[in-house]
């Protein structure tokens, strides 16, 4: 600064412009704008429980900002209470989940959370399970045999490689039936996803550089392999690893959730 003063042979000045400093988000402690593929826990509910957040969306109807994701990993039953999803790490309040039918679409297992701060991003956490990296959405991509994806869940992280073996089906599990589930593995069967997971983005790769094309919401998990930590994955929520992924299709959740990608 002194030789640029003394070149110049002027007076100079350097102040930070604060507006420019944000706080660093991760998987494990988002900030808003609140971002697809974070992994949260739920308060106040009768058992401790952990998701992934799955995309930003927007309402057709309304223009309001929600964040999309598996209705399983909220409470059911009758009498329910609003619950409020919290950062794993720093426990901040991400938004509020309601018993209400309009934030919820259960033939999609597919559940709305309304955010703090009214405000949601068009990115997702797109790296390992600790990562602060982000990678934009563009569009919705369509669901077909032999496409590639990412399980991008917020407890295992991201595994890609992952290729649809079964289109959009109806997946019955017990007594429920759960339409347009998409069926995926890896060539090498290795794992794909973990318990905590669920409601976490499935993506590919987008038309352009550095984007990204929305596949679906992450719905449940079989064929396990073993312990996480035998995987290089966390333990936050104990479990094995599992090599069969089972997703929603994104397009139908919007169409059934009216809704569309921020």
């Amino acid at each position: 600064l002194s030789e640029l003063e003394r070149i110049l042979q002027i007076h100079l000045d350097i102040k930070v412009d604060e507006s420019e400093i944000v706080p660093l988000a991760s998987r494990t402690a988002d900030v808003s704008p609140w971002h697809g593929g974070s992994f949260f826990t739920l308060i106040g509910s009768t058992s401790q429980s952990f998701c992934s957040m799955g995309f930003g969306v927007v309402s057709n109807t309304t223009n309001l900002n929600y964040l999309l994701t598996a209705r399983h990993c909220f409470p059911t039953g009758t009498g329910l209470a609003d619950e409020f999803p919290e950062t794993t790490q720093t426990g901040i309040t991400i938004g509020s989940w309601s018993p209400a039918s309009y934030y919820n679409y259960p033939s999609h297992d597919i559940a709305l959370v309304y955010p703090s701060g009214s405000n949601v991003s068009s990115y997702v956490y797109d790296g390992s399970y600790s990562t602060s990296n982000t990678t934009r959405v563009t569009s919705v991509a369509t669901n077909i045999v032999g496409g590639s994806v990412c399980a991008n869940g917020g407890n295992s992280g991201r595994h890609c490689l992952v290729n649809i073996t079964v289109g959009p089906s109806t997946l019955y599990f017990g007594t429920n039936a759960v339409l347009d589930v998409v069926t995926a593995q890896r060539a090498d069967f290795t794992i794909v996803a973990a318990p905590g997971d669920s409601g976490g983005p499935v993506t590919s790769a987008g038309s352009v550089t550095n984007t990204l094309r929305g596949n679906g919401i992450i719905y449940a998990v079989s064929n396990p392999q073993g312990t996480c930590s035998s995987f290089n994955t966390p333990t936050n929520v104990p479990a094995l690893c599992y090599r069969t992924l089972y997703f929603t299709d994104l397009a139908s959740d919007l169409a059934d959730s009216h809704m569309s990608l921020k």
